[in-house]
């Protein structure tokens, strides 16, 4: 087996005149706050005070005893798999490398450099802006343009768009600017004997196109390195667990084979919802004897010199774009099986990447799934995620919309820009392709709709700086990964539409911003129909526990100086607040402001989500923004930084149920519209009163549904209320249903004819009681997003923000945050928060 130290751990940290440890993967920043040299920099204002660590140089480095193991292979590997950003890397005082793209690797030959006992390895970072400054002032002379991005919103320092790093780490609408450096990934020394393994891709199909039942075969490609004068005899053996293995001898001098797997019966992966999310463990090894002489190198104790292991799906995907009567479709086809896509955008789970832990991933990507989501979008601000991130969107059957890192800005078709860029996404590419998750690769965010603006031929210019820096990274997608699609650009109508597409829902994939940028009212959502809605959103305020925690319990005022610093879209809070005025009735309180903030959040995406899901399969996914926060802050996310799931994302597993309805009002008439994105039929009864808001029921329906299989939406009924007084009662919706593999469908929803605070809404009693790991609720009169909190710790409930009618006794699951007495929880519902 390959030789191998692990330089990960502690190590020292020197800069601005102080030197403390420092953990790697890690970063400056975190180390400064654990130990104690600056406050945390996500609680009060303390983001603005700790900014003067930015400017300096800063040194990692650690001592460490080389094994004599290393000392007697042919070569030793250093490799960094992600150094933030510009940096120097030195090894027993002699200068090795210089580095300026976090997102390539390092993978350095340091045998000469180093000696039998003590080493030191040290990197030297610069201030990451500085050199983005100097190199915004070379792209601008060679390209006779000034391509700088300036200070925005999205950029809190300039000229972010020159230096390939995490974009957001300047800032952006939603989180910090923190210039952190740091070494964010491992750190490890590899002896080599013979060769390694730099990578190993595969593509599988049926044996028989038109039978996914049909054997598998898997074409396993892999590249290695030699080193050392001699050739020697290799062998490379691959082996599917459980099903096959193969091996081949490698000819003097190669550095490439290809070797065939099969699978007799295969088992599918599928996205969430429409079946098993089967893998399989693929091993392949690297041995320095020729495969005749294997046996006997194994049974008299011989190893590998390499090893790689990665977990296949075995899926056909396709994106399907067909001509029809309105534009051009867009949808994901998994299996031979069109899937409406359901989820939201995802940004990095922490600005500061020491705390971008795997328990942090696994709880975000789980709630996801939770929601009833079966994709997310990778959004181009931020980065290419670790191994674990993609492993468990693989086990958990979430399909990746994977932007490559470019947002937002003009970036300079440089030569030396574009083959850095070439470089970086062939390599991530070809780490990342082979997870069964990933749909397809995009090129950027919102990078060509940044060239209109401005004077004509300036604007030409900047076009055309675009279409080369697009078609490198294109041409990068297509040579790393032939088999996906490559989306030039979110949003776009695809290849030679790059620009105007941004309004346009007739083809390609749309960003839908009227409503929160444009002011408009959650009724415009109803104006279009996208083919795919990959951007939309409305923001709110954390929840009580999350804001107590960075204002330290005091300054509870929206328009506090801390409130102000955590809410980072200019505008944002007055935004908030003039909506409210279409809908509901001014807050009494701050708590009441941070509540009803969330209710409107999620009143707006449903509106969305609901008009547009139920236009399947004319739209065949939303996606809305977003799902997750970077640290504590105002923002459009679903579950904030703590963890605490704001109201959206109840709502979001309601609205994105495997059998979902919806009410629309149309005249005099409501139209019930059921959807269903089972892999089977279902048959049951959909149950419809009109209750009045002191409880009392006035009017009954009953209709039977019956959808087939993946259904698009059904219309199933009509509910004449021209009669009745929208004033003072509502529908209530319950749907009942059977799959045919006997699982059972249930959902309640309701539906106000007038806006909250046009209605007539009582006064009622609510009783909150606890037994063991259970929430009881009941009350006397309807309320409506009925929500259950702790002020003190985020919570997860099996439900919340619920319409709760009279007299029924709720039961609540606390899944995460117990145990709780009911002292220690508040309940809160619409009509509470106006006199």
């Amino acid at each position: 087996m390959m030789q191998a130290v692990d330089l990960s751990g502690t190590w020292k940290l020197r800069g601005g005149g102080v030197e403390i440890p420092v953990r790697v993967p890690g970063d400056q920043y975190s180390a400064l706050a654990e130990a104690g040299v600056i406050p945390d920099p996500y609680i009060g204002l303390n983001e603005q005070t700790v900014q003067v660590w930015r400017e300096y140089d800063w040194s990692f480095s650690r001592d460490f005893e080389l094994p004599d193991e290393l000392l007697d292979c042919t070569e030793v590997f250093l490799r960094m798999d992600r150094i933030d950003t510009v940096a120097a890397i030195v090894l027993n005082g002699e200068l090795i490398a210089r580095c300026s793209n976090m997102f390539r690797s390092q993978c350095l030959p340091v045998r000469s450099h180093l000696h039998a006992g003590l080493n030191r390895l040290e990197v030297i970072f610069s201030p990451a802006h500085r050199e983005a400054a100097a190199r915004a002032e070379a792209a601008a002379r060679e390209l006779g343009m000034d391509l700088a991005a300036p200070v925005s919103d999205n950029n809190r320092l300039p000229n972010m768009n020159m230096l390939r790093k995490v974009q957001c780490h300047a800032g952006w609408d939603w989180g910090p600017c923190l210039m952190v450096c740091g070494l964010c990934g491992r750190v490890e020394l590899q002896g080599v004997r013979a060769a390694r393994l730099v990578s190993a891709c595969t593509e599988s199909h049926p044996e028989d196109s038109s039978d996914l039942t049909a054997p598998w075969r898997i074409n396993v490609h892999v590249r290695l390195e030699r080193v050392g004068r001699e050739p020697q005899p290799l062998c490379l053996c691959a082996e599917l667990v459980g099903e096959e293995s193969v091996s081949v001898d490698l000819a003097a001098g190669s550095s490439e084979a290809d070797l065939v797997l099969h699978v007799a019966k295969p088992k599918l992966w599928y996205p969430a919802g429409q079946g098993e999310q089967a893998l399989y463990e693929l091993r392949v090894r690297l041995y320095p004897v020729a495969s005749a002489d294997l046996p006997s190198y194994l049974s008299g104790g011989g190893s590998c010199d390499d090893e790689l292991q990665r977990s296949l799906g075995l899926r056909k995907l396709e994106v399907i774009r067909c001509k029809d009567d309105i534009g051009e479709s867009f949808a994901v086809s998994v299996n031979d099986r069109k899937i409406f896509c359901k989820g939201a955008n995802w940004i990095p789970c922490d600005a500061l990447p020491e705390r971008q832990k795997p328990e942090v991933y696994e709880r975000l990507l789980r709630d996801a799934r939770a929601a009833n989501m079966n994709m997310l979008r990778v959004w181009g601000g931020g980065q290419w995620e670790q191994d674990c991130f993609y492993e468990l969107c693989d086990r958990l059957g979430l399909l990746l919309w994977h932007d490559c890192m470019f947002a937002c800005m003009h970036y300079p078709a440089t030569e030396s820009f574009l083959a850095d860029i070439s470089a970086e996404i062939r390599e991530q590419i070809l780490r990342l392709r082979d997870h069964p998750c990933i749909a397809l690769w995009c090129g950027d965010n919102e990078c060509a709709g940044s060239c209109a603006g401005g004077e004509v031929p300036a604007e030409e210019a900047k076009m055309q700086n675009y279409l080369r820096f697009n078609a490198c990274v294109g041409e990068a997608v297509r040579s790393a990964d032939p088999t996906r699609l490559f989306w030039p650009s979110s949003p776009c109508n695809g290849e030679g539409s790059l620009v105007g597409s941004w309004h346009d829902d007739t083809t390609g994939d749309m960003h839908y911003w009227a409503v929160w940028h444009g002011s408009k009212p959650f009724e415009s959502y109803l104006d279009v129909r996208p083919r795919f809605c990959s951007e939309f959103g409305f923001q709110s305020f954390p929840s009580l526990c999350t804001v107590n925690r960075y204002t330290e319990g005091r300054e509870h005022d929206v328009e506090a100086p801390v409130m102000t610093l955590h809410q980072k879209q200019t505008g944002g809070n007055k935004r908030i607040t003039r909506m409210f005025e279409h809908y509901f009735h001014h807050p009494r309180s701050f708590e009441d402001f941070l509540y009803l903030s969330q209710v409107q959040q999620a009143l707006a995406i449903r509106t969305a989500v609901e008009y547009w899901r139920h236009s399947k399969p004319v739209c065949m996914g939303t996606l809305y923004w977003q799902l997750n926060d970077n640290w504590p802050v105002a923002s459009w996310s679903s579950v904030d930084y703590y963890g605490q799931w704001k109201q959206l994302h109840y709502h979001a597993a309601r609205f994105y149920a495997p059998v979902a309805v919806a009410a629309r009002k149309i005249g005099d008439e409501v139209a019930l519209s059921v959807v269903s994105d089972l892999p089977v039929p279902c048959r049951g009864n959909l149950r419809v009163r009109w209750m009045t808001f002191e409880g009392g029921v006035l009017s009954r329906w009953l209709f039977v549904v019956k959808l087939a299989a993946n259904a698009p939406a059904e219309v199933v009924g009509r509910v004449a209320v021209g009669h009745l007084n929208p004033e003072s009662g509502f529908l209530v919706i319950e749907l009942d249903v059977d799959d045919w593999q006997g699982r059972h469908h249930a959902q309640r929803s309701t539906c106000l004819l007038r806006a909250p605070r046009n209605c007539r809404l009582a006064q009622a009693e609510v009783k909150l009681s606890v037994e063991g790991d259970d929430v009881l609720l009941s009350t006397d009169k309807p309320v409506f997003y009925l929500t259950v909190e702790a002020p003190d710790r985020p919570l997860l409930l099996s439900d919340n923000s619920v319409t709760l009618l009279p007299y029924e006794q709720l039961r609540l699951r606390i899944l995460r945050g117990g145990p709780l007495t009911a002292d220690q929880l508040r309940c809160r519902h619409l009509r509470q928060t106006y006199r």
